[in-house]
């Protein structure tokens, strides 16, 4: 009688925890279809929790986003290990029944499920398809640096603060069976600089940048097409000093429609270019074209625990207006993030610019400057 007790005690127990682990798996499930959805515009077909591991399909990620990826999934509440199936080999046990977020349960040895050809919408997502362009000194984002000018062009600045507020918002983006992804959104910002030498460190100049933007995702390969405003001003105390004509001033003003396309490398390098053409111009003889292109490498290692990783990124501009002559903007520093998840980042940066000024109504003026600054990403 004893033994018989024993056996249904002991069997009661691994019931007991095979419920458990079986509930635990579609917590995991739930948890991660919500992720993909919310964070990534994805579907949870294909998705797989056997014990603490998460299987999903490679669908095509970019470098970059598998490592969001698989960050943001490793932050579910008890997983220990995430695959990208396709991209790691996976030992299946045939005595295993993997839970799906579909359905809660599996069945040993089934495919992965084809996603449905019906597009996936998601509204004011976060992340983002097109990366941020870390050298352009003129894509919009949060930043505040100081800068030397050992050439100013005439200006007559030396020590500059310079600051920027803006971001890229994404207002629709949809994804599709055949791994493409589509986004549509807005992208502001207002870039200005003070002379830091003055008394009242006076602004001298502020850019204004507004407009729609759509950006194509498959892959490594991303295409990102703009058509904005951009305007320049100049600040009241420089105008009022002594030697400055505000009759010589340019009212810069333009409208432009450019296409960039990128494309990421192995070992977090990356290689982008494109061209822009303005129309609408102010002044009206302002010539049209211009080029820009550069690279950028994020290093796949992190330091201090996965809170900082090393970046380093280069950008070339050409310009029709200045007898296509080099722009050069270069930066190097650490990227600051979250270890356990995908986060915002904070990036510290020595930068360095030699060329014509990005400074709209300076943009006829060659300047050199070092300095060094701090970049915030959403």
């Amino acid at each position: 009688m004893k033994q018989k007790i024993l056996a249904a005690a002991l069997t009661a127990l691994v019931v007991s925890g095979t419920l458990q682990a079986a509930s635990d798996e579609r917590f995991i499930a739930g948890y991660a279809a919500a992720v993909l959805e919310r964070e990534f515009s994805l579907r949870s077909e294909g998705l797989e929790v056997v014990g603490t591991e998460i299987r999903y399909p490679a669908r095509g990620f970019g470098t970059l986003e598998k490592q969001q990826l698989i960050k943001s999934l490793s932050a579910v509440p008890g997983v220990t290990k995430v695959v990208l199936v396709g991209e790691e080999k996976v030992v299946r046990d045939s005595g295993r029944r993997p839970v799906t977020a579909a359905s809660g349960t599996g069945d040993p040895g089934r495919p992965v499920t084809v996603a449905s050809d019906e597009p996936l919408a998601l509204y004011l997502s976060t992340g983002r398809l097109f990366e941020p362009l870390l050298a352009d000194p003129r894509w919009p984002h949060f930043f505040a640096s100081y800068n030397y000018y050992d050439q100013d062009g005439g200006a007559g600045i030396e020590h500059v603060g310079s600051v920027g507020f803006g971001e890229t918002i994404a207002i629709v983006r949809k994804s599709y069976a055949s791994n493409l992804r589509w986004e549509a959104g807005i992208q502001a910002g207002v870039f200005a600089i003070f002379d830091l030498n003055s008394d009242s460190k006076d602004l001298v100049n502020a850019d204004y940048f507004v407009g729609p933007y759509s950006a194509f995702r498959y892959g490594d390969f991303s295409v990102l097409s703009r058509l904005y405003h951009q305007s320049s001003h100049l600040g009241d105390e420089y105008l009022l000093r002594s030697g400055i004509d505000g009759n010589d001033r340019v009212n810069l003003s333009y409208e432009a429609l450019d296409l960039i396309v990128s494309y990421e490398l192995p070992a977090g390098f990356r290689v982008y270019g494109g061209a822009a053409r303005l129309f609408d111009t102010d002044p009206a003889d302002l010539k049209k074209w211009s080029a820009e292109y550069g690279a950028e490498w994020r290093s796949s290692e992190t330091i201090l625990g996965g809170a900082m990783r090393p970046i380093a990124a280069i950008d070339a501009q050409h310009r029709e207006e200045t007898n296509w002559e080099l722009d050069l903007s270069a930066r190097v520093g650490v990227q600051v993030e979250d270890p356990g998840r995908f986060s915002q980042r904070l990036i510290f940066t020595l930068e360095y610019y030699d060329g014509h000024s990005p400074n709209g109504q300076f943009f006829e003026d060659a300047i050199r400057f070092y300095g060094f600054g701090m970049h915030f990403y959403f």
